[in-house]
Order: structure tokens, then sequence, then C-alpha cells
């Protein structure tokens, strides 16, 4: 059985914009509702979204308005994603678990399908695309080292895990006081391996005003 947690809890404080992110719209459909539209597969068994405890109704109105048919709970978050994924995580009824952002509606169905078919056993996956950027090591405004570009990579969602091991390394990191900004990092804390499944750099993250317009161009683009 697949489950995926959608984690739509942020604030979208980068956005400058009166709605929260999750709630702007693309072409006019909410973010949230493309997101949710992508995991609307065969292959996926039900859907969880973690959201602000004020947000819950708002989410379930646009689940049914918008005819989402996977989500089975939408569910309050905590004061920090990592929180709000284990809430997450406690509701799920799934053997394997992908976890995906709120704010990326651009994910593709090879992607979520690529996860799916991977042997989760002692093992999690991330998607990653191949960094374009030369990155540097700064501290204090100096620069202590230019990093070799081949071995870096800008990491994206869905990452995907056992269920049941996930839950394990997150009560790991609870009991060491750890903070992480993704679920890939909690899983190394705990020891265990993580690889890559290609992601699309297409597949971005909406953050700020300029993604909203580069979401815009890609609606437009691949609508001709």
């Amino acid at each position: 059985m697949i489950s995926v947690i959608v984690a739509a809890a942020g604030t979208g404080s980068r956005m400058n914009h009166e709605k929260k992110k999750q709630f702007i719209e693309l072409s006019g459909v909410p973010i949230i509702v493309r997101t949710l539209r992508a995991f609307e597969l065969d292959e996926i068994d039900e859907v969880i979204v973690v959201t602000g405890k004020e947000d819950i109704s708002l989410i379930e109105a646009m689940v049914k308005d918008f005819g989402i048919k996977k989500v089975k709970a939408v569910i309050a978050g905590g004061p920090r994603r990592q929180d709000s994924i284990y809430n997450g995580l406690k509701k799920v009824s799934g053997d394997t678990v992908l976890i995906h952002d709120g704010a990326r509606p651009f994910v593709s169905k090879k992607m979520i399908l690529d996860h799916i078919e991977k042997d989760h056993k002692d093992c999690g996956f991330i998607s990653a695309v191949p960094s374009k950027d030369t990155i540097k090591l700064v501290r204090d405004g100096m620069v202590e080292e230019t990093l070799d570009r081949s071995l870096l990579y800008n990491v994206q969602t869905p990452q995907s895990f056992e269920t049941k091991s996930l839950l394990k390394a997150y009560d790991y990191a609870y009991k060491k006081a750890l903070s992480v900004t993704d679920d890939a990092s909690v899983y190394e804390a705990y020891g265990k391996t993580v690889k890559i499944v290609n992601g699309r750099y297409e597949n971005i993250k909406i953050t700020t005003p300029e993604d909203l317009a580069i979401g815009e161009y890609m609606i437009k683009t691949n609508s001709k």
C-alpha cells in the first residue's frame, strides 16, 4: 500500500502575498490543488495533507470542490516542517510513504512512479537534479572552499521511505533533539542509506513572486 504525505503548513513569508503560497492560484487553480491532482494515480492508495489548523476546513473544501479522490484526511501540522511530517506519518496506512511539498505542483507522473517502483527496505530515496551552479562554502562572508560541482545535487520532493523505518528515524531525531529541513536528513542521521531518483528542473517549489511567474509560463507553454 502506497501513502503520500503532502506538506502544506507553510506560511509563505517570502512570497509577500495576502494569501499563503499554497492557496495562491496559478492560471485559476490553487497551487495545493495542482499538487494534489498530481497524485490522483491508480498506484496511490491514500494522501494525507498536513496543514495549519486554521486551514484544514479550507483545504477540505478545495478537495471536495475540485473532485480530489485520493485525500484520506487533512490534519494539523506542527511548528516545524519535521513536526508536521511526524504528525502525518502517524496517520498513514501504507508500508511505503512518499513525502511531497504542497508548493511543488509540477511533479511529474514519471517521478512519482519512479519512487513507487523502488525497493525501500533499509533505503530511502530523494528526487534530485545535478547542480547547475558553482557552489562555494562561505563563513563570515569569506569563501573557505569551492565545492566540486560534479558531486552536488539540488534536492526536491517527493522523498520516499519505508513507513515504519522512517517513524523510527523520527523517534531517534526527537530523542537527539535534531532539527532538520528534509526527511532524508532524519533518515541519514538514523544511519540509513539514501539514494537518488532523477528529478526534473521543472519541479520547482513555488516560494517567491518570481516562481509564480515561472509557474504561469510553464503552464501556458505546456498547454500549447
